[in-house]
């Protein structure tokens, strides 16, 4: 069984260097589609809130308001545990 040659040293170092710039560019992706996620959250109960406020429902917008401030403090709170880490 012939035996493989190593790849030049050259080689490995751009190799690992792809790997980086890779997994860097894979992280930066994740975190903005997250945000998006979260600004469509967000938008849905401002939405939400402002159409059934326009409907006549008084409470509607103080309604949202809670429900977005809970939103909030829950991403504020995952992002403080993700950042502990």
């Amino acid at each position: 069984m012939p035996s493989r040659a190593k790849p030049p040293q050259t080689e490995r170092l751009v190799w690992i260097h792809e790997a980086t710039i890779l997994e860097y560019f894979s992280i930066v992706w994740m975190t903005a589609e997250g945000a998006a996620s979260v600004w469509a959250g967000m938008v849905f109960i401002l939405l939400v809130s402002l159409l059934l406020q326009r409907q006549g429902l008084w409470w509607a917008d103080p309604a949202g308001s809670a429900v977005l401030g809970i939103f909030i403090a829950r991403e504020g709170l995952e992002a403080w545990e993700r950042a502990r880490r």
